[in-house]
């Protein structure tokens, strides 16, 4: 095959992509069934594959179309499983219509499927699945897989890789990008065993390199490491991990042997719901990562969210093994959200946990592995901050978005100096700037920011000078304005005027500073604007409690509903203002200071 296509260098993830002639794939295909175009293209994906590893000189690349691909039966393994040749890429995410080029692929609205249900009659609950492809993928040495949904691999005869396995005698490798790994279980007889529920990336061989971009793991079982057990040198961006299983990593197992293991990183990743089961003949090993054997490398976990993850024993968020070889293991601007029972880390003799700038709330803190007896292990506090309750602006549970509230600890809590390149400039999985207002959020994702708004008079209308907004409410005299809900308002009277504006899922000042219209005409002397008092006003949305703080002295609170009237009116005597009387539905809050006042927009629940 021609080995221009794809290259593995020294350095992880340093992939070489270059199309000399194509195969394609489209299940709809209606043509010569040969793979010259896609009008020609091949119906099945096995059949593809077989003639891309027999016609060296036709193909190293293949484009598949939307649809569902079930594998055939392999001559060289005797079960179902797509068995790609050296150096092959496989590219889905291509409408199945049409003409398709390179950049029309879009692998979510195309779901190309690769599914190792061959009778299609799993139900994601039973552990029986005599049918399934026992691994619905194996690349021997090098493969590349982009834009595919991986799912239901694994029989009930045990293995490993019941997703993705690497295959071959010296390194090994793979690059992985915009692609959903699911129902992947290694499984025998009802019990987890063997290892790499999803992928199993050279678990044992210290010269291996794996590169993961932008891959959800989800619903993935295994005895070790749920998602992807690894072995030599690994780089993660932007993966989500929900709702995995194993004994040891329910999410990723660090594996090695006794030449010891590369490093890795993982970078913007979310760990969520993951489950650590209590081991079987193994000793008491849990943890989202976990370390499997003695020798393996250094970790380094970057600006990555851990939250709500369980284990029934020992450690959520990380744990393993005693190591007689040390290791070093860095949490840099990570988010902790576990409130487990369980203890959030384990530490293990000769084991080092660095955690650098971290937001952390959990409740059984840290703990020793009681095969040990005695914490041998050493863990580096540097500017830890400890935060409970940890609030979310957005919190979806099923594709684990968790974007921080503006008053939550880690928001705009991060240190710039601890990012890796990649992220200086670069963005967070949903692709926002992945520093906003200066400083970067602690976490896998950036809450976006808006800047105050700023008013002007221009005759008879007051409007925004400074940009767009999602949310616009204009207040005179601390009451709002029935219909000023867009970037200008009419004058028909003088007053003190507030805009109260704010972008969807954003944090900023929100209020502009209060103006006095003394010609609401516009032809005399215009508009008068007090000085801009910042008030910080929390959690909002809120349910019952709502907290008012400032530099300067608030006298008194007043609160106004959308129609303009005043439900609460009391003098400020502490931060914290009663809501629980109010129905639900948006609210405005008036501070008042003896130079003025500030408005601010809040929600109850």
């Amino acid at each position: 095959m021609k080995s221009i296509l794809l290259t593995v260098c020294t350095l992880l993830g340093c992939f070489i992509q270059g199309f000399s002639a194509v195969i394609f794939v489209n299940t709809q295909a209606t043509g010569n069934n040969d793979g010259s175009s896609w009008a020609n293209a091949f119906t099945n994906l096995s059949q593809a594959i077989q003639h891309a590893a027999n016609n060296a000189s036709n193909a190293d690349s293949l484009f598949v179309a939307e649809g569902i691909y079930v594998p055939d039966v392999d001559n060289q393994l005797g079960f179902p499983v797509f068995n790609c040749p050296p150096q092959i890429a496989l590219f889905g995410g291509f409408p199945s219509s049409g003409n398709p080029e390179f950049e029309d692929r879009d692998w979510q609205a195309h779901l190309t499927v690769l599914n190792g249900d061959v009778l299609g009659d799993d139900d994601n609950t039973s552990m029986t699945r005599v049918d399934n492809a026992r691994r619905v993928l194996v690349f021997d040495t090098f493969g590349r897989l982009d834009g595919f949904v991986v799912r239901n691999g694994g029989d009930d005869s045990g293995g490993v890789g019941a997703g993705l396995t690497l295959n071959g005698t010296t390194s090994r490798g793979a690059q992985i990008t915009n692609c959903l790994f699911e129902n992947n279980w290694v499984t025998s007889g009802g019990a987890l065993v063997g290892d790499g529920g999803a992928i199993r990336a050279g678990a044992v061989n210290a010269t291996d390199v794996v590169d993961l971009q932008n891959v959800l793991f989800r619903n993935n079982r295994a005895k070790f490491g749920a998602a992807l057990i690894y072995g030599g040198t690994a780089e993660l961006n932007n993966c989500v991990f929900i709702e995995n299983e194993a004994e040891l990593g329910s999410a990723i197992a660090v594996s090695g042997s006794s030449a010891g293991a590369g490093p890795a990183t993982i970078i913007n990743s979310v760990f969520y719901n993951n489950t650590s089961v209590a081991g079987t003949n193994q000793g008491d090993r849990s943890g989202t990562i976990g370390r499997l054997n003695a020798g393996t490398g250094d970790l380094t976990v970057l600006n990555s969210t851990f939250k709500d993850n369980n284990a029934d024993t020992l450690a959520t968020v990380y744990s393993g093994i005693p190591l007689s070889v040390s290791a070093s293991t860095v949490f840099n601007n990570c988010l902790i959200d576990e409130l487990s029972n369980v203890p959030a880390f384990g530490l293990f003799e000769s084991d080092t946990i660095n955690m650098n700038n971290c937001v952390g709330s959990f409740s059984a803190g840290w703990g020793a592995n009681a095969s040990i007896g005695a914490n041998d292990g050493l863990i580096v506090l540097s500017n830890w901050k400890e935060g409970e309750p940890i609030t979310y602006i957005t919190e979806d549970n099923t594709l684990g978005v968790f974007i921080l509230d503006c008053d939550a600890p880690g928001y705009n809590d991060g240190l710039n100096d601890l990012l890796p390149g990649s992220l200086v400039s670069g963005s967070d999985i949903l692709g926002n700037a992945r520093v906003q207002g200066g400083t970067v959020d602690v976490g896998a994702y950036e809450t976006s920011t808006f800047d105050r708004p700023m008013i002007e008079q221009q005759g008879s209308v007051l409007q925004v000078t400074n940009g767009s907004y999602d949310n616009y409410q204009w207040v005179m005299d601390g009451s709002p304005v029935s219909g000023g809900n867009d970037s200008t308002l009419s004058l028909s009277e003088n007053g003190t005027y507030w805009l109260v504006a704010s972008n969807d899922e954003a944090c900023g000042v929100d209020t502009s500073a209060a103006v006095e219209v003394t010609d609401q005409n516009g032809t005399g002397t215009g508009i008068k604007e007090y000085a801009f008092v910042q008030v910080r006003v929390w959690p909002n949305p809120t349910s019952d409690v709502l907290h008012l703080r400032s530099e300067s002295t608030i006298y008194n609170v007043f609160i106004y509903n959308t129609a303009g009237e005043k439900v609460i009116a009391q003098p400020y005597a502490s931060d914290q203002i009663d809501l629980k009387s109010l129905a639900p539905g948006v609210y405005f809050v008036e501070a008042q200071f003896a130079s003025g006042s500030s408005v601010h927009r809040v929600l109850k629940h």
